[in-house]
C-alpha cells in the first residue's frame, strides 16, 4: 500500500510538470501567433490574468462538463449555473451565497421566478455531484462546497448519465492537461471506502 501511494504521488508530481512546461509552450507560441497575426493590437483591448483584476481559476474541462450537466437536466440546464458559482470561487472551494437574487441574475435568470429558477439548477447540480449545500441566513443554499467537476463527471458517467462520445472527449482532454490523475485518486478512494465498508459490515455480522 505504501509502494503504491508513493508511486501514485510520483505521478501526480510528474504530470504537475509536464502541465507546466507545456503551458509555459502554448503561452510562448501564442505570444509567437500574436505578433504575426494580430501585430500592434494595444494592451488596452486585452484581457490577462497577471495584469488585469477579477479573475479566477477554473478548468480547461468546464465546457465539456457543461455540456454532460445540461444534456442530464433537460428543461432546467444547469451548466451555466454551474460556471457562474466557479467564477465567484478564486482558488478555494467554498461559495457563500448572501443574496441568492444576484446569483440567479448571473446565471441568466430574471423575473418573478428567477430565484426559484435557480434554486433548481442549484438541486440539479446537487444530485449530480457537483455541489454540496448547507442551510444558512439566506436559506437552503447559503453555503456552497464546489466539488471538483472532473471527480462530479466521472462520478455521473459510473451511474451512467454521460455519453460516449463526451466521455471521450473528456478523457481526451483530461490526458492532454496532465489531470488524468484526478480520476485515478477518485477510483482509488472508492476503493478503499468500499473495502473498508465491507471489514465494517463483516465484522458486524460475526
Amino acid at each position: 500500500m505504501v509502494i503504491s501511494k508513493t508511486v501514485q504521488w510520483m505521478k501526480v508530481m510528474a504530470n504537475g510538470r509536464q502541465s507546466k512546461a507545456k503551458r509555459a509552450n502554448m503561452a510562448e507560441r501564442a505570444q509567437q501567433m500574436m505578433e504575426v497575426h494580430f501585430p500592434n493590437v494595444s494592451p488596452v483591448f486585452l484581457w490577462h490574468r497577471k495584469k488585469n483584476d477579477g479573475f479566477t481559476t477554473i478548468l480547461r474541462t468546464m465546457p465539456i462538463i457543461m455540456q454532460a450537466i445540461d444534456d442530464n437536466s433537460k428543461g432546467t440546464p444547469a451548466g451555466h449555473t454551474l460556471l457562474s458559482l466557479w467564477a465567484r470561487s478564486p482558488d478555494h472551494s467554498v461559495v457563500v451565497i448572501e443574496n441568492p437574487s444576484t446569483f440567479a441574475a448571473e446565471a441568466g435568470f430574471i423575473g418573478e421566478r428567477a430565484v426559484d429558477t435557480w434554486r433548481k439548477r442549484m438541486k440539479k447540480l446537487r444530485e449530480m455531484w457537483m455541489i454540496t449545500t448547507k442551510e444558512g441566513p439566506s436559506g437552503e443554499f447559503h453555503y456552497v462546497l464546489l466539488w471538483n467537476p472532473n471527480v462530479g463527471l466521472e462520478y455521473m458517467r459510473m451511474a451512467k448519465k454521460v455519453q460516449d462520445g463526451v466521455y471521450g472527449r473528456f478523457i481526451d482532454q483530461l490526458m492532454e492537461i496532465g489531470a488524468y490523475s484526478d480520476l485515478e485518486e477518485f477510483r482509488e478512494f472508492l476503493k478503499e471506502h468500499q473495502e473498508a465498508e465491507a471489514q465494517k459490515a463483516a465484522a458486524t455480522t460475526v
